[in-house]
């Protein structure tokens, strides 16, 4: 299963999610930049978007410490909208 998990990874097809270890099919029809995954804390679920913006300005950021980047993770932790307003009728 790892190996066919690490082979749609590689593909881009499925994005693997660092910080919970799990993995989730890719949403975006770019595959050619480093996604940004918002992950709802509350119900799981997982928004896909692309910035080349963000990713340029973090390569240039760890290129000034000497770091050659290779790859990019970034993950965004919080609460969707969805669950935000459930949460404010309860």
């Amino acid at each position: 299963v790892y190996r066919a998990l690490a082979a749609l990874v590689d593909q881009g097809c499925v994005h693997r999610l660092e910080s919970i270890n799990a993995y989730v099919a890719c949403r975006c029809e770019e595959h050619g930049e480093a996604p940004i995954l918002s992950v709802c804390n509350a119900c799981g679920s997982v928004a896909e978007t692309v910035s080349t913006e963000i990713l340029k300005k973090l390569s240039d950021i760890a290129s000034r410490s000497g770091l050659a980047p290779t790859r990019h993770v970034i993950e965004v932790h919080g609460i969707c909208a969805a669950c935000s307003v459930v949460g404010d009728d309860v």
